[in-house]
């Protein structure tokens, strides 16, 4: 079951802060890779979508806490925006 940060599905999406995924593992280093993912993949959704600004929050977001490869795809595409991470 798909956590309220996570469900984007057509015509009925929810991205929220990010703070659901792997809420429930111990393992905190999986839930660090989780909200990495989240905060890069919710970006995407938001840039096709038409909301910079939250796309842009959300690169930040991943290009700080994130590794490679998401840390590069992250930081191209602030660049891509005009914006710095």
């Amino acid at each position: 079951m798909a956590g309220p940060d996570t469900e984007i599905l057509p015509g009925r999406t929810h991205a929220g802060s990010g703070g659901g995924c792997g809420g429930r593992d111990p393992d905190t280093a999986k839930k660090a890779a989780q909200l990495c993912d989240a905060n890069l993949f919710i970006g995407e959704f938001r840039l096709l979508s038409g909301a910079k600004d939250e796309a842009v929050l959300r690169f930040q977001a991943a290009a700080k806490s994130c590794y490679q490869p998401e840390l590069a795809a992250a930081k191209a595409e602030l660049k891509a925006i005009g914006k710095s991470p």
